[in-house]
Order: C-alpha cells, then sequence, then structure tokens
C-alpha cells in the first residue's frame, strides 16, 4: 500500500512544489512569481487554500482567493474557487472531496460569506452534487472573428487558395471595422497605467447599480490587471478628469490569437461611452493582429447590446458559474443562484 496523502493549508514555500503540479499536468508550471501574486499579495487578504502532499510532494491543490464582493446593500468578504488541480496519480474522488472538506474548513474559520467558482464539466458535477454548491447559469462569451484564416484552413484545404481566400477576406474585415473614433467634447480616452481614487469614485457612485459583483476599487484592479505577472492593456474614459469608466484588455497566443475584453465598468446610462470603449477595444486588438475577440458578458447588461450591435456573437463555453453559501442564515444559496442578480467578466475569473 502506497504512502497516505497528507492535507494542510497552502504555504509560501509551496510554490515551487505548485509549478512542478502544474507543469506535470498542463505542461506550465505557470512560474513562482504568479503563485506569488495570485495567494500572497491579494489586498483582500489571506488565502482560503489547501494541498495534499505525497511525502514531500504538492500532489493536489483546491485554491480559494478571497474577494470583496457587493451584495444587494452590503459588501462581503468571500471566496472565489481556484485551481482545483490533482496529479493523474492521485487523481481519485476521495482526493477531491478531502481537498474540499478542508477549503470548507478555511472558509468558515475565516468566516467568507460564500464561494464562487467557473467550473467545466468534470467539477461542476463534483461541487453539485456532493459538496452543497448550485448552479448559477453556464457561461456565453461573446466572439467577434478579425481574421478568418485560421478557421477557413480548418473547413477548407485548398492550400495556397485558402490562404489567399483568407487574407482577402481578413483585409476586408480589419478595413470595416477600425474606426476613426468619434469622440464627444470633453471627453478623453486615456492610456491607463494605474488605478487611482478617482476609479474608487467611481466604483462608489456605480456600486447601486449591481446586485451580486466583485467590488471594482482601485486596490482589486490594480492587483488584477496592473500588479500580476501578466500583461494587460487598459483604456479609461474620463470627462474633465473625472472617471466615467473603463477597460480592460489582454492578447493571448493560441491555437489563435485571441484579444479578451477581460473587464468593462461604465456609468450607467452612458452607452456612448460604452461604444466608445469597445470601438477603442476593437481597433487596439486590429492594431495587435489577433484573429479573435472574446468577452464574457451576460444578457441584459448595457455592454451585451453595444457588443452585439458591433457583430459580437453569443457563443457557448465550458464553464458554469456555481456557488455556495457558507452562512444561510445570512444569505442563502437561492439568492446566490440567481444568475439576474451577478455582474460577471473574464475578469472575475482567474483563468485569463
Amino acid at each position: 500500500m502506497g504512502e497516505a496523502l497528507r492535507y494542510r493549508r497552502l504555504r509560501r514555500s509551496d510554490k515551487k512544489g505548485l509549478c512542478e503540479l502544474f507543469y506535470e499536468v498542463f505542461g506550465d508550471g505557470k512560474g513562482t512569481d504568479y503563485w506569488d501574486w495570485k495567494y500572497y499579495q491579494n489586498p483582500a487578504g489571506s488565502h482560503a487554500s489547501v494541498i495534499a502532499l505525497h511525502g514531500s510532494e504538492v500532489v493536489g491543490i483546491l485554491g480559494g482567493i478571497p474577494l470583496r464582493m457587493k451584495v444587494g446593500g452590503d459588501t462581503l468578504l468571500a471566496c472565489q474557487g481556484v485551481d482545483t488541480v490533482i496529479s493523474g496519480r492521485h487523481r481519485k474522488s476521495s482526493t477531491f472531496f478531502k481537498l474540499e472538506a478542508r477549503v470548507t474548513e478555511q472558509m468558515e474559520k475565516a468566516q467568507l460569506a460564500f464561494r464562487y467558482a467557473f467550473t467545466i464539466k468534470e467539477t461542476y458535477r463534483l461541487f453539485t452534487t456532493a459538496r452543497g454548491f448550485s448552479g448559477v447559469c453556464p457561461i456565453i462569451k461573446m466572439a467577434k472573428v478579425i481574421n478568418p484564416r485560421p478557421y477557413l484552413r480548418q473547413k477548407i484545404e485548398m492550400g495556397l487558395l485558402t490562404d489567399m481566400l483568407g487574407g482577402v477576406a481578413k483585409c476586408a474585415i480589419r478595413r470595416w471595422n477600425k474606426k476613426k473614433l468619434s469622440v464627444p467634447e470633453g471627453v478623453d480616452i486615456v492610456d491607463t497605467s494605474r488605478f487611482d481614487h478617482r476609479f474608487d469614485d467611481l466604483w462608489q457612485r456605480e456600486r447601486g447599480n449591481y446586485e451580486i459583483a466583485v467590488a471594482r476599487n482601485s486596490d482589486y484592479l490594480n492587483w488584477r490587471y496592473v500588479d500580476a505577472p501578466r500583461q494587460y492593456k487598459i483604456f479609461g474614459v474620463e470627462s474633465r478628469q473625472v472617471v466615467k469608466g473603463f477597460i480592460a484588455l489582454g492578447c493571448y497566443k493560441e491555437e489563435v490569437t485571441r484579444g479578451r475584453i477581460l473587464d468593462i465598468l461604465v456609468e450607467r446610462g452612458q452607452k456612448e461611452l460604452v461604444d466608445l470603449l469597445v470601438a477603442e477595444a476593437i481597433n487596439y486588438f486590429i492594431d495587435q493582429d489577433v484573429d479573435v475577440i472574446t468577452c464574457w458578458m451576460l444578457e441584459g447588461w448595457p455592454a451585451f447590446h453595444v457588443l452585439k450591435e458591433k457583430g459580437f456573437v453569443p457563443r457557448q463555453t465550458s464553464h458554469d458559474l456555481i456557488v455556495r453559501s457558507y452562512f444561510s442564515d445570512k444569505i442563502s444559496n437561492e439568492y446566490l443562484a440567481d444568475s439576474s442578480r451577478w455582474y460577471v467578466t473574464m475578469g472575475d475569473s482567474d483563468y485569463y
């Protein structure tokens, strides 16, 4: 019989072990700077993450990062469930359930009100059938193809002719979508390198328009988009030096080059500013030569309609939003599981 696994809270000294685990499972260890940023630089406080050890080797993790969440009229400390990863040599249901039970202990000890996560099919089943989580909604992404060449290659096997057709289509799409922005008088689009107190003011003005959302104050935004090991591009929109909104963007080299709209927040009722920021994002991604632009946006939000007007098409993803309350006398699963209450963007996950 092999040595039994041990379970304990993640320590800073485990970063190298996490790199090795992720390299084994995904072929990418991400680097110790990523783990330090994610679990130890979070302005919302200490993590609620548990690892499984085989001897001194890290063979599993179920992660949790605290976040300040706007819920109804309150701001609560909650947790995003992240990094459900187990080595193939120890991947059995008991490993997952022992990790999850210990994370629950961490949640209750830290008085974190609830935990939400973005799951794939396998983890959705595990969390919702046995661990008290409720499904909120499938995640739909909005997608706009800028360069059809990679997609044509998948559909049409005509060699050079396919590339020629794709090149012509790419030029036409770029020409059609690259716009000279019509910026209203008194409004400026600003290349933003850091979120300052004016973004706190923006969130304070706008927080009442969101039922359940990550509190987008400057501490959180700087940690998420400025201090992260990955590079993001941020544009703010201002009027007479008052911040009216922002958009956060990222580029990713995968099987195709993807431009992702990670986050967008604009003053309620300012649809023309949403339109302006999305147009700026499209121009930026065209300049970065991306193949497709994607964004998570639940139907009903102003940005959803702007994206549709600009040719973004809703598509199914492999992700579902799930949630579990740990203090049901204060906040119920039924309340949290109502998708109409949530504002969710890609940046609310740790995938991007």
